[in-house]
């Protein structure tokens, strides 16, 4: 297949590359604080705490630097002497890091010298917002710096998208790509988080494009005579190193830099292959060390019947590893993966991006394309591969697919299917969607479809950032309780949610939970042993001594009403409490849902665990303009624009009472 369109690039092609770029850092950046300083997303709030204890300058001696007990930045333990502001550090003992450590090392030096530059400057040449800044402990400090990195990371790959896009397929295609990139909503929303992924995607992309400039030129692919190691070759090694850095997924880009190789050296293969795998293993090393200097970890095999332990390079590294890969195949059972129960392989992922993550024009123009362009490309492609030069375009082709079909042939078929995991595959979708778009012979009605996506895109993004001018729900809830909640009360939470109230500041001074009596109660967990009357007769016990029950999000009722057969008797609570039956009462309802225009685009929580909601809840989505879209995945809300219910206890019922309200099923 011929090219779309050309590779020329004019002056306004630069004029409107530029607009993406400021518009996507507009999305990116829009709202960073969008927590108010709360550290409401706890794989963030985790990566924050460690990065808190980094110290890059903190060893004594060089050669504690690199001990595993003693080094101020090894992730996987706590330093003796760890102290910083604003937030409590363990003290010399292991802890589990389960993310790359490459974006923490990131995030901590851009701290570092985000404060040394505000140090080195008088008070009078910082804006009183940079002062505010300038004031934060380090905890919250490292989170909106990361956040920003995050940003920054997503904005480059936006441009990589134009570059890679325009390399395959022409300007026009790159220019699509990447504008499709700068609207995607969940790029828009991951970039707001201080995370591994948005790094990831980043390398990810990085990598292809290195090894696509690696490609001898079209009339001396498949020569007989091997090429030379080209210089793009190292570069695209040592980017894959940096992605495996942040990542360990990103392990799959092994595969289309062996087809780049096989393309480049015929009789050295594996030669140039162990030359590919050192760069990487060098990269790797230089940006992840105790990945495989920690040794102190133990590593267990055969449910446990062997263990070794102490003599393995890497082993904490590899243990994590072990840990998340079992808790994306949904094995122990982890409370907060249960929402994927039931749900399908690959469907699953592929409805919560068109519906949520990409919206639905764009999420079904880039499912379609990626089909078409893998089918185009095992298709034509073998027929072109017959003639003595095949087309440069089924080349590139096959190195890009090279990354995205693996990647979700796997990555689709977990039971763990959190949104983001899909992060470093969209941007290609993207150069998919636009090349399949630029295909179009008919101009009209080519222009007409990119001009309605980019238009529907364009007024999802917009809706979609607006949560981020708007207080986030969970303060807006602390903030009501401190005014409405009596002191001494007791506030009941759910186990595995975030806990309410949190710190705010009302009339200038700090009010936290040290006023309150806090507990919870615990629908998610002791699900092995199944549900047992003894669980449930705990939970109402606590609920029959609470003033207040919140719940923070539909984390617990999203999941445990679905799964009867795992939860027979808690199944039952949330429907039961909606009803008014168990003597609690609506006092207080709060979301952020995405908006524009005043109307409020929000995710159907209460049909697919076929719960009816409380009437004051309807009466508050009723309140206003509003269109009750489809169901999202719990890790698309949960962070940033939870729907929080408050409870007030009016009926006072005994744990009995309630108890009385439920079906008891033997088991």
């Amino acid at each position: 297949m011929a090219q779309t369109n050309s590779r020329k690039i004019f002056w306004w092609d630069w004029v409107l590359l530029i607009f993406i770029i400021c518009l996507a850092g507009f999305f990116r950046w829009r709202g960073i604080n969008w927590d108010q300083n709360q550290h409401y997303h706890p794989d963030e709030r985790y990566i924050a705490w460690v990065a808190s204890s980094v110290d890059f300058l903190g060893n004594d001696r060089f050669a504690d630097a690199f001990t595993t007990n003693k080094s101020t930045f090894n992730p996987f333990y706590w330093p003796a002497e760890s102290e910083n502001d604003g937030i409590a550090l363990l003290k010399d003992e292991p802890r589990d890091f389960a993310y790359g450590h490459l974006p923490l090392y990131l995030g901590v030096a851009a701290e570092n010298l985000t404060s040394w530059g505000l140090n080195n400057r008088s008070s009078d040449q910082l804006s009183e917002a940079v002062q505010l800044f300038k004031s934060l402990p380090t905890f919250d400090r490292v989170t909106l710096v990361g956040r920003w990195l995050s940003g920054l990371f997503d904005l480059a790959t936006v441009v990589l998208v134009f570059i890679l896009g325009r390399n395959l397929a022409g300007t026009k295609v790159g220019l699509t790509a990447s504008l499709f990139l700068a609207l995607n909503v969940m790029h828009i929303q991951q970039a707001h988080f201080f995370i591994s992924d948005p790094p990831l995607a980043f390398f990810v992309v990085l990598t292809i494009l290195m090894l696509v400039w690696s490609l001898p030129p079209k009339q001396e692919i498949f020569d007989a005579e091997p090429n030379p190691f080209p210089d793009w070759l190292w570069f695209a090694g040592m980017a894959t190193g940096l992605a495996i850095g942040s990542k360990f997924s990103a392990i799959i880009l092994g595969l289309p830099a062996f087809f780049v190789i096989l393309i480049l050296s015929r009789q050295k293969v594996v030669w140039r292959s162990i030359k590919y795998g050192l760069i990487v293993l060098i990269v790797f090393f230089i940006t992840n060390p105790f990945a495989i200097l920690d040794s102190s970890c133990a590593l267990e095999f055969g449910d446990g019947r062997i263990t070794l332990e102490g003599s393995v390079p890497g082993a904490c590294y590899l243990q994590n590893i072990t840990n998340q890969s079992t808790m994306v195949s949904g094995g122990n059972a982890f409370p907060f993966i249960r929402q994927y129960d039931g749900t399908l392989p690959y469907l699953y992922h592929i409805e919560n991006q068109i519906n949520w993550g990409m919206g639905v024009a764009l999420g079904y123009v880039a499912f379609i394309a990626f089909l078409a362009f893998s089918i185009w490309a095992i298709t034509y492609g073998v027929r072109d591969l017959r003639r003595e030069t095949p087309s440069s375009i089924w080349v590139k082709g096959i190195i890009i697919l090279g990354w995205c079909l693996p990647y979700f042939l796997t990555t689709g078929q977990f039971h763990t299917k959190f949104m983001r995991y899909l992060l470093p595959l969209t941007p290609f979708l993207m150069i998919f969607a636009a090349w399949l778009l630029w295909q179009i012979k008919w101009t009209w009605l080519r222009r007409t479809l990119i001009a309605s996506i980019t238009i529907f895109t364009l007024g999802y993004a917009i809706a979609f950032s607006s949560i981020y001018d708007r207080l986030h729900p969970w303060h807006v809830a602390s903030i009501w309780i401190a005014n409405n909640v009596p002191a001494n009360s007791t506030v009941v939470n759910e186990a595995w949610d975030e806990y309410l109230p949190s710190r705010v500041r009302i009339d200038d001074k700090q009010v936290g939970r040290g006023r309150l009596t806090i507990t919870d109660v615990n629908w998610l967990s002791q699900s092995r042993a199944f549900d047992s009357e003894t669980k449930l007769a705990e939970n109402l016990a606590t609920l029959a001594d609470g003033d207040y029950f919140v719940i923070p999000s539909n984390r617990s009722y999203g999941v445990v009403p679905r799964l009867t057969g795992r939860y027979p008797h808690s199944s039952q609570f949330h429907q039961l409490l909606f009803d008014g039956k168990l003597g609690y009462e609506v006092a207080f309802v709060q979301d952020r849902p995405p908006r524009i225009a005043g109307v409020h685009f929000v995710p159907d929580l209460f049909s697919w665990p076929n719960l009816t909601p409380p009437q004051s809840v309807v009466d508050y989505f009723g309140s206003r303009t509003q269109l009750m879209w489809v169901r999202a995945d719990e890790s698309f809300t949960v962070y940033d624009q939870p729907t929080v219910i408050i409870f007030r206890n009016t009926g006072n019922l005994s744990a009995d009472e309630m108890l009385s309200q439920f079906d008891l099923i033997d088991q």
